[in-house]
């Protein structure tokens, strides 16, 4: 993925996919292999509006990284492209 001219929302999202204990590219890929890439974009960025909209955001959560780096309003779509194009990234270097 390119880190070139990125938002903070994609940088924040690119590193927090990168911890062992991340489970989004699992669900990315399970919404990837049932939908068209289109509409599993749009599952993903649905199921992180539920993940992200409740609580107060903590350093460790994406919301709470999301928070420091001075994300005042979440664009989700972003979020779950960059999740969807680092899946298929995963997928294409898996397989």
């Amino acid at each position: 993925m390119n880190m070139a001219c990125a938002n903070p929302e994609a940088l924040v999202i690119r590193e927090w996919l990168k911890e062992d204990t991340n489970c989004w590219i699992a669900i990315a890929t399970a919404f990837l292999q049932r939908y068209e890439r289109k509409m599993a974009v749009a599952k993903v960025s649905a199921a992180l509006q539920h993940l992200l909209r409740d609580g107060p955001p903590i350093a460790s959560t994406l919301g709470g990284r999301l928070y420091q780096a001075g994300v005042s309003h979440i664009n989700y779509d972003l979020l779950a492209n960059e999740l969807v194009l680092a899946t298929e990234e995963v997928i294409s270097t898996s397989g």
